[in-house]
């Protein structure tokens, strides 16, 4: 520290992506007349994880994402809609719920007010990102925002994080060192292990206090998104 930037993930760091989830799945699911409930919806949870792990290391593309967790669930639940068209619903609900987590506005408000620079870093679709991101109100505090739809490359690859380097060039009118930038994020695969295999400094986020794995290390673990700042001492 000082660092040069700060790279926020968005989803289960500072937007509740679980609760529109969930909202979205139900919406989706009225609208297509099918009777689901909770367990319905831990099902599709799985399902989607496993999908976006293979899209984050590139076994799969952009559209197996889309289709394939659809394709799967139907499959499960014995039932058969087209997955296309629940894909558009549900991505077309989710785009209209941006639900901040507790703490996420005050720690960017800290951030802000203490000269940090910056940038949000996020795999997801470009479709559904955009529009959250201007529905939650926090866009005006990040230098820019890079969406792994948007590139071509999702973290932990490398490519996603040579564009935001790219990104910080004009900013800062110099390419910063790796380990000038702290990477803060929820998944230990695609923001920890991918920042760290940059040469980044990593900051996970741990709510819930789960254990370490002995194969990835954080540079620093908080379980509370104000600590951040207070790591930062902003």
């Amino acid at each position: 520290m000082p660092y040069a930037y700060l790279l926020f993930d968005a989803d289960h760091t500072l937007l509740d992506f679980r609760a529109t989830a969930r909202k979205a799945f139900f919406h989706t699911m009225r609208y297509f007349g099918i009777e689901c409930d909770d367990a319905h919806f831990a099902h599709y949870e799985q399902l989607n994880h496993h999908y976006w792990q293979a899209y984050e290391s590139g076994r799969i593309d952009e559209r197996e994402l889309r289709l394939g967790r659809w394709q799967a669930f139907f499959e499960l639940l014995r039932e058969w809609r087209d997955p296309a068209e629940v894909n558009e619903c549900y991505i077309e609900a989710v785009s209209r719920s941006a639900i901040l987590l507790e703490g996420a506005r005050p720690l960017l408000d800290r951030l802000k007010g203490a000269g940090w620079r910056m940038a949000l870093v996020t795999n997801g679709l470009s479709q559904v990102q955009r529009p959250r991101l201007r529905h939650s109100g926090i866009e005006t505090y990040f230098d820019f925002v890079v969406i792994s739809d948007e590139v071509g490359s999702a973290k932990p690859q490398r490519a996603f994080f040579d564009h935001a380097f790219r990104q910080m060039e004009p900013v800062l009118a110099r390419r910063p060192h790796p380990e000038e930038v702290l990477v803060i994020g929820d998944s230990l695969e695609a923001d920890i292990k991918g920042g760290r295999d940059y040469g980044c400094h990593t900051c996970w986020y741990n709510p819930e206090g789960k254990p370490r794995p002995r194969d990835i290390e954080p540079h620093y673990e908080v379980h509370r998104l104000e600590a951040v700042a207070d790591l930062l001492g902003a």
